[in-house]
């Protein structure tokens, strides 16, 4: 397994679990997420992919997410 370093020196892999939104969502009528500035607080990913080409230019918190996933419960 390969691990990369963050700017403030921290090894990791690029594979996160409940890694923090950028942005405040709101759940619609459907299920889908929507992103809002009145949702209530930002969430997390279930499961995200940090791009490796920013990864020691960025803090540990403020990675660039190359790909993310959310699981529903339904």
């Amino acid at each position: 397994m390969v691990s990369n370093k963050t700017f403030e020196g921290y090894d990791t892999i690029l594979l996160h679990k409940e890694y923090p939104t950028v942005a405040r969502y709101l759940r619609r009528d459907d299920g889908r997420l929507e992103e809002s500035v009145e949702g209530r607080r930002r969430g997390a990913f279930d499961i995200s992919i940090w791009d490796p080409s920013f990864m020691a230019e960025r803090a540990h918190r403020k990675q660039k997410v190359l790909c993310a996933a959310e699981l529903a419960l339904k």
